[in-house]
C-alpha cells in the first residue's frame, strides 16, 4: 500500500503507472451524459502526488465519485475540498458552463445557487447522471508543466510530447470502447483544438453548427449517441445563454 511518505519526495512510479492504465474519470459509467476534456488540472508537484496516492489508497477505482475523492484530498490539503464543502461551495470555473448545459438538458434551473447545489450533491457522483472523462490521464497545472519525466522505467513519460504521442491513441481507443459498451445518450467534448481526436472517438465527423451565438459547435450522431464538440468552457466570450442553448439543443434531439 502507498503510505504517507508518498506525499513527500518524488512521484511513485507504481502509482503513476497504475493511474495511467486504470483510471478513467469521475461519476457514473452508466450516466446518460458524458463530458470529455483534454486533461485534469492539477497544482504543483505535492498536489499531484497527493491526487495519485489518494486514488491508489482508495482502491484504484476506474471511476471515482468526484466529491468523495476531493473531500478525501482535503484531509491533507483543505483547499482541494472547497468545491464540495457544505457551506457555499466554490463553483469550479471549467465545470460551470458544463453544469449549466447539464441542467438545461434536464430542464432544470441553472441559477448560481442551483449550480452550487448541483456541484456539491450531484455532479460527477457515483450514482449520478454525468460522467467526467479526460483524453489524457495525468493531472497537470498547464501544458507548459511536466513533472513525470524523471520516473524510472516509464520512458513514455520522458517529456510531454512523447507522452501525448504514445498515450493519446490508447486513450482514444479506451474511451471509444467505453462508449460502445455503455451507450450514453450524449457525449460532450470540450476543447476544439482536439477535434480530430474527438472525431476518432466518435467514429464520425462533426457537422459545423453556427446558429447558436456566441460560438459555433460541432454535432454528430453515431449509433445511439449524440455528440457535441464545443470550445473549452473558459474560452473568452462564452456565456450562460450559450451553454443553456447547448443543453436545449441536445434536449430537442432526444
Amino acid at each position: 500500500m502507498v503510505s504517507e511518505a508518498s506525499f513527500q519526495g518524488n512521484l511513485d512510479p507504481e502509482v503513476t503507472r497504475s493511474f495511467i492504465s486504470t483510471f478513467h474519470g469521475y461519476g457514473n459509467l452508466d450516466a446518460p451524459t458524458w463530458f470529455i476534456g483534454m486533461e485534469e488540472a492539477g497544482g504543483e508537484l505535492d498536489e499531484i502526488r497527493l491526487r495519485l496516492a489518494t486514488w491508489y489508497r482508495r482502491g484504484k477505482k476506474p471511476v471515482e465519485d468526484v466529491a468523495d475523492y476531493h473531500l478525501a484530498l482535503a484531509d491533507v490539503m483543505p483547499h482541494l475540498g472547497r468545491n464540495f464543502r457544505a457551506d457555499r461551495p466554490v463553483i469550479q470555473r471549467t465545470w460551470r458552463g458544463l453544469m449549466v448545459l447539464a441542467l438545461a438538458l434536464r430542464g432544470r434551473s441553472y441559477q448560481r445557487e442551483d449550480l452550487r447545489s448541483f456541484q456539491r450533491n450531484e455532479w460527477g457522483r457515483a450514482g449520478g447522471g454525468e460522467l467526467l472523462l479526460e483524453l489524457l490521464p495525468l493531472p497537470s497545472p498547464s501544458t507548459s508543466h511536466w513533472y513525470y519525466g524523471a520516473l524510472e522505467n516509464l520512458s513514455e513519460l520522458s517529456d510531454r510530447k512523447r507522452y501525448k504521442a504514445e498515450l493519446t491513441p490508447k486513450r482514444v481507443e479506451t474511451i471509444r470502447q467505453l462508449i460502445r459498451q455503455h451507450e450514453p445518450k450524449f457525449v460532450v467534448f470540450y476543447g476544439t483544438s482536439y477535434i480530430e481526436h474527438w472525431q476518432d472517438v466518435a467514429g464520425t465527423r462533426f457537422e459545423d453548427k453556427r446558429h447558436l451565438p456566441p460560438a459555433r459547435f460541432g454535432y454528430a450522431e453515431a449509433g445511439a449517441t449524440r455528440y457535441l464538440s464545443i470550445p473549452h468552457p473558459t474560452y473568452t466570450g462564452l456565456n450562460t445563454a450559450y451553454f443553456a442553448g447547448l443543453g436545449g439543443f441536445l434536449k430537442d434531439t432526444a
